[in-house]
C-alpha cells in the first residue's frame, strides 16, 4: 500500500476522510446499489 493509493472521500461528511483505490471498476446504480465491471488491472 503506498499513500497514492488513499484518495480523498468526495462522499465522506468529515474533512480528511479517504478512500482506497482497490482497481475494481464498479457502477453506482440509481438504487443504491454497486455493480461490479471488472479489475482495472486483470488480476482475479
Amino acid at each position: 500500500m503506498t499513500a497514492e493509493r488513499f484518495l480523498p472521500d468526495p462522499f465522506g461528511g468529515d474533512p480528511g476522510q479517504r478512500l482506497y483505490r482497490t482497481g475494481d471498476l464498479a457502477r453506482h446504480l440509481p438504487d443504491g446499489k454497486l455493480l461490479f465491471l471488472g479489475r482495472l488491472d486483470h488480476q482475479v
